[in-house]
C-alpha cells in the first residue's frame, strides 16, 4: 500500500508541510485564501510563490524507486511574462534544458506537461492530450506515477496515451508552488493541494483519491439533506415529458368524431389526436393494440399529416421513429385515424419518448419477472433464474439469465453504437457471457462479450458469416470479484474500449482498430440475451456473477463520457457542515447532535445513498 511523504493542503489555512520541520516560505504578496476558503492562489503578475528548501526535501526525493505525485488544480489563462510556461509546481527548469526532480507547466495552448530529470540536460516528459480543455473553469485531479519501469499520467482517474521509460535519479534541488526556477515562469492557476507517496498507486488508490476528490473537495461545503441520484437510475437520460407516456387517458386527447368507450379504447370513424411533439424532433414509438379497421393509421400531425404506420387489421405491434414535421396549418400533434364507423380499436400499450440515443437501458431492478427497459423503447426482457441484489442481479453461471430475443431487430439494425455494462464476476475457470446477440443457426455469426477463461480477459467478438470481423481480447484479469465497468463504441471510424473508464488497447487475435460494423454487420441475428450465449450446436454459455447496469446507444460514446459514466458509480463522501451563522452573526449547531462525552462533535458523516 502506497504510504503518503508528503502533503501540502492549502485548503486547511496552513503552510506547514506535513513532513518537514519548517514552513515554506511565501514570496509576494499574491498567495492568498479563495472564496469559501479551499484553495490558494499564486498570480503570476505578482510573482506569488512558495518555496521550500532542499534541505526538507527528503519527502520528495526518490531517486530511481517508484512514486507517486498527485496534485488538485484549477488551470488560469496562460499569461505571458518572459516565458512560453506558466509553471504549476516543480523543481529547476531552465534555459540550458536543466530538469531537476519534477515539474508540472502549461503553455499558451493549457497543454499540461510533466518534465523530469536528474539536473542534466536530458530528461523525460508526458504532455497530457487534453489540448485546451482543462482552461474551462474547474478543478481537476492529476497524477504522475512511476512504478520502477514506466511513468504514467492520470487525468481525473483517466489515464493519458502517453507514457514514457525515460529513467532519472529523481532529487529536487528545491519544491517551488506556484513558480519554476525563474520568475517569469510563475503560475496563474489555483492550488488545492500537492501529495506524493512512496510508489505508484493502484488503481484501487486512484478510485480512492478520485472519490475525495469528487466528493470531499469542491468549491463549497456540502450541506446537510444533500442527495446524490443513485447511479443506477438511468431515467434522468429519457425524456419522457409527462403527457407521452402511459396509463392511457385518451379522455384528454382531441376528439373529431366517433367515441372513447374507455381510455384505452375507442369506437366508429375516428380522428383522435393530441398536441405533444415539437417540429424538427425526433421521436421514438412503441403501439399495441387490435382494432377491427382495416385503414387505422398512426400519423405525424393532424389532417393532411404525414403517415407514421398503417397498423392494419387484427393485432398490432409496431415500434420505430419519426421526425415531427413542418406543415401550413397543421398542427404538431400525433393522431389516430379510423376511416370505418363501424370499427373498434383497442390499444394496450403507446409510448412516445423524445428520441435520446439511448435504445436500451436496464438498471437491474425486477418487476414481476420481467426486466423493464426504462429506456422507453419497450424492450423488455423476460428474467429467466437470475436473482435481484443490492446493487444489480446475480447470475448462477448455470441457466440463468435475461430472454431479450423478441426485441432483436430494434437493434439489429445499428451500424454504430454502443454496448455500456457494469459488472463482477470471480469464476476463473468457464467460458461465460454477459451479453450476446446470435444467430443460432449460424454461430459465426454474432457479437458478444464473454470471458476468456484461460486469462480471465474480457472478449468483445463480432463474427460476420464464417469470418471475424472484429476479436478483441481486453488487457487485465477481471475475474477478482470487483465491480467494473466496460464500454465498447464503434462508428465509422473504428472501435474504442474503455474498462473503469480509461481507455484500452485490446490484443487484437482477429481484426483490428479499424474495423467498423456493429449489429448491422452481422446477419440474421434472432436472439438477444443477458447472460447467455447459445451456438448452433445448442451448447450455452452462462455468465457466473453480477450484472449492475447494461445500455445500448445509437451512437459511439465519447472519452469523457466513458470517463462520466464510470465515476458516476464513486460512492460519495458528502462533509456535513454547521458552520453557517445566525441572525447574531453566532455559529449555531443543531440540537441532538452529541458524542458520547456530552459535547457536540460531528464533523463528517458518510452517507450510503
Amino acid at each position: 500500500m502506497a504510504k503518503e511523504t508528503f502533503n501540502i493542503d492549502f485548503r486547511t489555512g496552513s503552510l506547514i508541510e506535513k513532513h518537514s520541520n519548517s514552513k515554506g516560505v511565501n514570496v509576494g504578496n499574491q498567495i492568498k485564501k479563495q472564496e469559501k476558503g479551499l484553495a490558494y492562489a499564486s498570480r503570476q503578475s505578482n510573482s506569488g510563490q512558495i518555496t521550500y528548501p532542499a534541505a526538507d526535501m527528503t519527502a520528495l526525493n526518490f531517486g530511481t524507486g517508484a512514486f507517486s505525485l498527485v496534485c488538485a488544480f484549477r488551470m488560469g489563462k496562460f499569461i505571458h511574462i518572459g516565458s512560453a510556461f506558466n509553471t504549476i509546481f516543480g523543481g529547476q527548469f531552465d534555459v540550458a534544458s536543466k530538469t531537476d526532480g519534477v515539474i508540472a507547466l502549461y503553455n499558451s495552448s493549457q497543454i499540461l506537461t510533466f518534465y523530469w530529470g536528474a539536473g542534466g540536460a536530458t530528461f523525460g516528459g508526458i504532455a497530457l492530450s487534453d489540448s485546451g480543455s482543462l482552461y474551462d473553469g474547474k478543478y481537476h485531479l492529476v497524477i504522475l506515477d512511476f512504478d520502477g519501469t514506466t511513468y504514467r499520467a492520470y487525468l481525473d482517474n483517466i489515464k493519458e496515451g502517453n507514457e514514457s521509460t525515460d529513467i532519472f535519479d529523481i532529487n529536487f534541488n528545491e519544491f517551488v508552488v506556484g513558480r519554476g526556477e525563474f520568475t517569469s515562469r510563475r503560475s496563474n492557476s489555483d492550488i488545492a493541494y500537492i501529495r506524493a507517496y512512496d510508489t505508484a498507486l493502484t488503481q484501487a488508490e486512484r478510485n480512492d483519491l478520485m472519490t475525495e476528490f469528487l466528493h470531499s473537495f469542491g468549491t463549497t461545503e456540502q450541506k446537510r439533506n444533500f442527495v446524490y441520484p443513485k447511479a443506477t437510475d438511468l431515467s434522468s437520460e429519457v425524456d419522457r415529458g409527462s403527457d407521452l407516456i402511459a396509463p392511457l387517458d385518451f379522455n384528454n386527447w382531441t376528439l373529431s368524431s366517433g367515441t372513447v368507450v374507455t381510455n384505452d379504447s375507442f369506437t366508429g370513424a375516428t380522428s383522435l389526436y393530441k398536441s405533444i411533439t415539437t417540429i424538427g424532433k425526433k421521436y421514438n414509438y412503441n403501439v399495441v393494440g387490435t382494432t377491427t379497421d382495416s385503414n387505422l393509421k398512426f400519423y405525424d400531425g393532424f389532417t393532411g399529416a404525414t403517415l407514421i404506420k398503417d397498423l392494419g387489421t387484427g393485432s398490432f405491434s409496431a415500434t420505430g421513429t419519426f421526425t415531427s414535421q413542418a406543415s401550413s396549418g397543421i398542427p404538431t400533434a400525433i393522431q389516430f385515424d379510423l376511416a370505418d364507423a363501424n370499427s373498434t380499436t383497442t390499444i394496450t400499450n403507446f409510448t412516445i419518448t423524445e428520441l435520446t440515443g439511448l435504445v436500451a437501458a436496464y438498471n437491474f431492478i425486477p418487476s414481476k419477472g420481467k426486466l423493464i427497459d426504462i429506456s422507453g423503447q419497450g424492450n423488455d426482457g423476460t428474467i429467466s433464474g437470475a436473482l435481484s441484489t443490492k446493487d444489480g442481479m446475480k447470475f448462477d453461471g448455470v441457466d440463468d439469465y435475461v430472454d431479450l430475443d423478441a426485441h432483436t431487430a430494434s437493434v439489429a439494425s445499428l451500424s454504430e453504437g454502443s454496448i455500456v455494462t457494469r459488472f463482477k464476476y470471480a469464476n476463473t475457470t468457464d467460458n461465460q457471457t454477459l451479453f450476446s446477440s446470435s444467430d443460432k443457426s449460424d454461430s459465426s455469426s454474432d457479437i458478444n462479450i464473454k470471458t476468456d477463461p484461460a486469462a480471465h480477459r474480457l472478449i468483445f467478438v463480432i463474427r460476420e458469416n464464417a469470418g471475424f470481423v472484429l476479436d478483441a481480447d481486453l488487457p487485465s484479469d477481471y475475474a477478482d470479484g470487483l465491480w467494473h465497468t466496460y464500454i465498447v463504441a464503434v462508428n465509422s471510424s473504428g472501435n474504442k474500449h474503455y474498462v473503469d473508464g480509461m481507455q484500452v488497447t485490446p490484443d487484437y487475435s482477429t481484426g483490428d482498430a479499424s474495423t467498423q460494423g456493429f449489429f448491422s454487420d452481422v446477419n440474421d441475428l434472432d436472439t438477444l440475451r443477458i447472460g447467455n450465449r447459445e451456438d448452433s450446436g445448442g451448447n450455452e454459455y452462462y455468465w457466473d456473477g453480477d450484472v449492475g447496469e447494461l445500455k445500448i446507444y445509437s451512437y459511439a460514446l465519447t472519452a469523457q463520457q466513458a470517463k462520466a459514466y464510470h465515476n458516476s458509480f464513486i460512492k460519495p463522501v458528502l462533509i456535513e457542515t454547521f458552520k453557517d451563522s445566525g441572525a447574531d452573526g453566532i455559529v449555531k449547531t443543531p440540537r441532538g447532535w452529541i458524542d458520547g462525552t456530552g459535547s457536540y462533535s460531528i464533523t463528517e458523516v458518510d452517507y450510503d445513498i
